[in-house]
């Protein structure tokens, strides 16, 4: 089967509806009711180029097995619709999981699973580089023996489970980004420590190593539901940072930079940034991960200057630029 990326599929159907066969991942799936009290399943299906919302109702002969949260990859017949309230939809007419006998039909895993746009090797050549860059010998030996313990994971891991840079490898992307710009400031603002900013950098997410799965869809797992990754981090901290002989009060500064960096308490923080270096961290996140948003409702905008509105910036439809 000449399977057409699903990106091309939907610029077509935003002019006219068009019909749709192929393999798609359930990248999110939930249940809701409807006026008559039925169950009914929304679904966001997706390969690597994009991804449409669709339904499926309790009625249909696939809702059993499609309800199955171990069913990750499907085989989708129907037809792509540019709804006027809902936008791009897939109306679904058979779905089905993936079998060992479609990869013959040219379902193939690494077609179905968004990455980073970046070279995952110069990314991880670069922060081996920034982790080099440490004056702090102790510091530097605790970084690098997380990252050398997680290497295989932390290629892959994605930086969250929707919201910014949640595809293959965007953790190390997030964590690289971050760290650029910890080693810019700290240069400008000589009163910042330059080795604890970059080591709060590289290190502040990687408790995500933790609390997501390595492999799509991206769940949550038991330690991060109940624990969360700031803990998590603080913890892989606290473990390598004893294995490298860091003194107590590094340590102590180098943990307060993963509690703080989201900021406030209502957005997850165990405690508010007091450091300069938490301050500065808590901002460049942030940077980081709003501009991955951004991207991401360029990315799945149709024609015209705006977004539709994202909810993680202000409930706002955003601005894109003119057109070519």
């Amino acid at each position: 089967m000449d399977l057409e990326p699903l990106e091309d599929v939907l610029e077509r159907a935003r002019r006219e509806p068009v019909s749709y066969q192929g393999f798609l991942m359930v990248r999110r799936r939930g249940t809701r009711l409807t006026k008559r009290g039925d169950p009914f399943l929304t679904l966001t299906l997706a390969d690597a180029s994009a991804s449409v919302d669709s339904v499926l109702f309790s009625d249909h002969s696939a809702y059993g097995v499609i309800s199955d949260p171990e069913v990750v990859y499907v085989a989708v017949r129907g037809a792509i619709e540019n709804h006027a309230v809902y936008g791009l939809r897939l109306v679904i007419e058979q779905i089905r999981p993936v079998i060992e006998d479609d990869r013959e039909r040219g379902f193939d895993e690494a077609l179905m699973v968004p990455a980073t746009p970046y070279d995952i090797d110069a990314l991880w050549s670069e922060a081996l580089e920034l982790i080099d860059g440490l004056a702090d010998e102790a510091l530097r030996e605790t970084v690098r023996g997380i990252f050398l313990e997680h290497e295989e994971t932390l290629r892959k891991a994605p930086a969250a489970r929707n919201i910014h840079q949640a595809y293959r490898g965007g953790l190390l992307e997030h964590s690289v980004m971050v760290a650029r710009d910890a080693e810019y400031y700290a240069r400008k603002y000589p009163e910042l420590d330059a080795d604890l900013l970059l080591a709060g950098a590289l290190t502040h997410d990687l408790g995500k190593l933790v609390e997501l799965t390595d492999e799509p869809p991206y769940d949550y797992t038991d330690d991060g539901r109940l624990l969360g990754h700031l803990y998590q981090g603080a913890r892989m901290i606290e473990r390598a940072a004893a294995e490298a002989d860091l003194e107590p009060e590094r340590t102590r500064m180098l943990v307060h930079l993963i509690l703080s960096h989201h900021g406030e308490r209502e957005y997850g923080a165990v405690t508010t940034p007091k450091t300069r270096e938490a301050v500065v961290l808590h901002y460049l996140d942030n940077i980081d991960a709003k501009l991955s948003i951004f991207r991401r409702y360029v990315a799945e905008a149709g024609p015209g200057s705006w977004t539709a509105p994202a909810w993680e910036l202000g409930k706002t439809p955003l601005w894109k630029g003119e057109e070519d």
